[in-house]
């Protein structure tokens, strides 16, 4: 399973990363910051999933990235080369982050999105109908 590429269409790639589908669109226009993971199958493009996540993040342009008002560290200016231990470092984490969604796979912790909205579908429309038949006597506590 692990050496399996999977594909996906754009939108759901978009999904993944947490970008709208036009951010997606733009980047494989650009062609800069998803060069190999797009390929064409039956003439639609799709994505590696695994290759994709991983030219996502290595391609960011992290000058831009002010989150808790701290520069990114994680990758060099472009241009230059990443040190030995850094490069180690960084290929660990990836490694490590993929043997976890993999066994979440493998031991059914990790759902989709879509099975996640129906779940959370369902429940709501329980609640929701359960208010709806109470009976109107119990409408004054209610209130209360």
């Amino acid at each position: 399973m692990a050496n399996e590429k999977v594909s996906v269409s754009i939108r759901e790639f978009a999904r993944i990363v947490g970008v709208s589908h036009p951010v997606v669109l733009t980047a494989i226009k650009a062609g800069k910051r998803l060069p190999t993971a797009v390929i064409s199958e039956e003439g639609k493009p799709k994505i590696l999933v695994y290759e994709g996540c991983v030219e996502w993040y290595q391609n960011k342009d992290h000058r831009k990235d002010r989150r808790l008002g701290e520069p990114s560290q994680t990758l060099p200016p472009d241009g230059q080369e990443m040190d030995p231990p850094d490069s180690n470092k960084m290929q660990r984490h990836y490694d490590a982050l993929l043997s976890k969604v993999t066994f979440m796979k493998e031991t059914g912790t990790l759902t989709t999105v879509d099975k996640f909205k129906t779940e959370a579908f369902t429940v709501a429309r329980t609640v929701r109908d359960s208010l709806l038949y109470l009976p109107n006597e119990s409408g004054s506590e209610l209130k209360k």
